[in-house]
């Protein structure tokens, strides 16, 4: 018996061997077709990124001034160069960009404002913003306020003594103390950012956007796999089954048989894929960017060691995903209906599972559904792989949802056997 099903594995791998040209090639299709999806999601995601500045308008000349000096500094070298965008502009274009919502609110610069400063007089800027707007609007508007109070207070302050340091005739002194003055309000300036520490809520269970995305695609990906075998599947003989439970070789054991060589094949394909990947990072220099600060364990470690590290403890879910493939394929009666239970399997599992969207966007029903779906297991599995506090109860979870896959298998077998 045992001789039996190491012949019958050999027998498969074989198989898998002579359609490997196949598979290959429609592999090469999928991953140019979900490369296509990750670029174009990811591009999009860096123009949404650049459309979520915060746009403040300008009104008026800031040239010579230190509010202008004060404006270049945050959009150069502050910390707010990523969150903050001034524009100048006339002030019918400051009233058009805020009646159409491209601005939320903009700062007009008084036309004698340097001589008026410069002569001790208190002079305010003028902020003009929309009687409605959202959250985001309003926490915009106050922060320009900030922005403004902040600059205009500190420019005043360097004018009113500057014009003291002239009455006195010492402008020795006064040199001395703008200095120390301009360095302080400088690195008040320039340090708010280390003045708190933010917090990463993240998205799916607190992982970064682009780890999350790398775990979806990931997953995607090892789920529409199964159409690239399906030259391999279609092409099994019911009658040969037969003879091979006469001869000892029963239906689990086909099963496992069949499956090892699946899993190999699968594993094979998937290996030579993150091999590239850990090549090219290492040719270009990538630097992964999965955490929101980099963990210990990988800190002396290369990209290309890291993608290994990560892909070695997403086998588990792999080998799940492979055992639920092959139970499509046992099922499925042709080639036609053994492609689209792939594919509408993977689409449609992948969609109520969070893989394009975190499970926080769908309703209270749709995500008690969601929590039995074993593409959901594999992707809290991933993701707390990436988070480095694994629970092992997602690792329990996906090998019992592959030992059920594997046993709906062997009773679709038995059921085939006898008819």
């Amino acid at each position: 018996m045992k001789k039996g099903f190491l012949s019958y594995f050999t027998t498969q791998l074989k198989r898998y061997v002579k359609g490997l040209p196949l598979i290959i090639a429609i592999t090469v299709l999928l991953i140019g077709a979900i490369g296509m999806i990750a670029y174009s999601f990811m591009k999009e995601r860096s123009d949404s990124e650049e459309q979520n500045l915060a746009k403040i308008g300008v009104v008026g000349d800031l040239e010579g001034t230190y509010l202008g000096i004060g404006i270049s500094a945050i959009e150069s070298l502050d910390a707010s160069q990523y969150t903050i965008s001034f524009e100048n502009m006339t002030e019918d274009e400051a009233q058009k960009a805020l009646s159409v919502g491209d601005i939320p609110v903009y700062i007009i610069v008084p036309e004698n404002f340097l001589d008026d400063v410069v002569s001790g007089k208190d002079v305010q800027l003028q902020m003009v913003g929309r009687g409605t707007q959202g959250i985001g609007g309003i926490i915009i508007t106050e922060l320009a306020d900030v922005i403004s109070v902040y600059i205009n207070s500190s420019e005043t302050a360097i004018y009113a003594m500057q014009a003291y340091a002239w009455d006195k005739g010492d402008t020795e002194a006064y040199r001395s103390t703008a200095d120390n003055f301009f360095l302080l309000e400088a690195n008040n300036l320039f340090a708010r950012d280390s003045a708190l520490e933010p917090i990463l809520i993240g998205v799916g269970n607190g992982s970064t956007m682009i780890a999350y995305y790398t775990c979806g695609i990931f997953l995607l990906f090892a789920m529409l796999m199964g159409i690239s075998f399906c030259s391999v599947f279609v092409r099994r003989k019911n009658d040969v089954n037969k003879v091979l439970y006469s001869q000892g070789v029963y239906s689990w054991k086909q099963v496992l048989a069949e499956y090892l060589c699946y899993l190999l094949a699968v594993l094979v394909i998937i290996t030579l894929i993150v091999g590239a990947l850990s090549v090219a990072s290492s040719a270009f220099d990538v630097k992964l960017a999965l955490w929101s600060k980099t963990p210990r364990e990988v800190r002396w470690l290369s990209t290309a060691q890291i993608i290994w590290q990560i892909y070695v403890k997403w086998l588990p879910a792999v080998g799940m995903i492979a055992s639920l493939q092959y139970m499509i394929y046992e099922l499925a009666s042709g080639i036609v209906s053994s492609v689209l239970g792939q594919f509408l399997t993977a689409i449609a599992l992948g969609y109520v599972s969070g893989l394009f969207y975190p499970m926080s966007f769908f309703p209270v029903p749709l995500q008690t559904i969601a929590a039995a779906s074993p593409l959901k297991a594999a992707m809290d599995y991933c993701q707390s792989t990436l988070r480095w506090d694994m629970d092992a109860m997602h690792l329990v979870m996906i090998i019992m949802y592959a030992v059920v896959f594997l046993a709906l298998s062997v009773m679709a077998r038995r059921i085939k056997l006898k008819k």
